[in-house]
């Protein structure tokens, strides 16, 4: 890369994985702020962690999270549909929407949290008025507890799923996306919308 394009937007940990898994995490967040700080990087590159949130009761993941939050880090929170049945369809979990929110609310309290939300057709269907009542929904619980989010990061299909149900997947229209992030507008909640 030439050298005046060369920039680092973020520092992220994702992963063919959930990236909290790993017992080293909060060692791993200790490691990067170091490196930022020995690379004197811009104190303002974000420390990013991609996560499903399923271990966010761990104490070395909060212990993680903390670090993150001094380092000017931030948690982006997956979650694709806001119901048993509709998380169960798309991301084929079996949690319960009570233990999401309940690892959403620790995360909120530990470290700047994103929801990060994937929204897509399935077998040419867009998500019905129904998913998307959940999703506003379980948003409106959170903000009735007092959780501050940052936000919503809506975005489509970026890239070919390697899933098995890829051909049964397809985008949906700018239009569609900036309906249903409208409507998350409405509660009062910052979207970013990726198409």
């Amino acid at each position: 890369v030439p050298e005046g394009a060369r920039r680092i937007n973020d520092i992220a940990l994702s992963g063919n994985g959930e990236p909290t898994s790993a017992a080293e995490f909060a060692q791993v967040i200790q490691l990067v702020a170091n490196l930022k700080r020995e690379l004197q990087l811009p104190s303002d590159i974000k420390l990013v962690l991609i996560t499903n949130g399923s271990l966010m009761h761990r104490d070395y993941v909060q212990q993680g999270l903390r670090l993150m939050a001094h380092h000017n880090g931030e948690v982006w929170f997956k979650l694709d549909r806001a119901s048993e049945e509709g998380m169960l369809r798309t991301n084929d979990t079996r949690i319960s929407m009570a233990k999401v929110g309940e690892n959403l609310s620790t995360s909120i309290a530990l470290c700047p949290t994103w929801l990060q939300t994937c929204w897509f057709a399935l077998d040419g269907e867009p998500p019905s008025k129904q998913d998307e009542n959940d999703y506003l929904e379980f948003l409106s619980s959170l903000l009735r507890e007092g959780n501050k989010l940052q936000g919503v990061l809506l975005y489509g299909l970026a890239r070919l799923s390697l899933q098995a149900e890829a051909p049964r997947l397809s985008s949906l229209s700018a239009e569609q996306m900036e309906s249903f992030a409208t409507r998350i507008r409405a509660l009062g909640v910052t979207v970013k919308v990726s198409i």
